[in-house]
């Protein structure tokens, strides 16, 4: 069976058309049936997002060995998960604190403009 061949399978197996099929690979019907059809070789980027939705064992995706799924170690799965969901966490936590510094900056501004006027204010004021 060639790369192409078990992409066709891949897809099969999953019930689904190459419309949908290329949804979910971020990419288009035409590129799949090029695939499908010996046409266009399957992308690095498309191989990975097959891994990480469908836990494709590249071996055997690219190679033909071992098991067309991935066969995970006891826990790794769910360590994986926790590691994806962390950094996402990670992210949008400096995303947050970056928001908030810049909050702050611009109040610091707002301070710093207030206090000019105050000192205006307090010069021209007759004494």
């Amino acid at each position: 069976m060639t790369i192409r061949e078990r992409c066709k399978s891949i897809r099969k197996d999953l019930g689904i058309n190459q419309e949908k099929f290329s949804i979910n690979l971020n990419t288009n019907q035409p590129g799949i049936a090029d695939v499908e059809n010996g046409r266009k070789d399957v992308s690095i980027d498309t191989m990975i997002i097959l891994h990480k939705k469908y836990d494709v064992n590249l071996n055997w995706l690219i190679a033909g060995t071992g098991t067309s799924k991935y066969e995970y170690l006891p826990g790794e799965k769910a360590q994986i998960q926790v590691n994806e969901q962390s950094a996402t966490l990670q992210e949008n936590l400096k995303m947050v604190i970056d928001a908030q510094k810049e909050t702050i900056d611009a109040q610091k501004r707002t301070i710093l403009s207030l206090e000019a006027r105050l000192k205006t204010n307090e010069e021209k004021k007759p004494v």
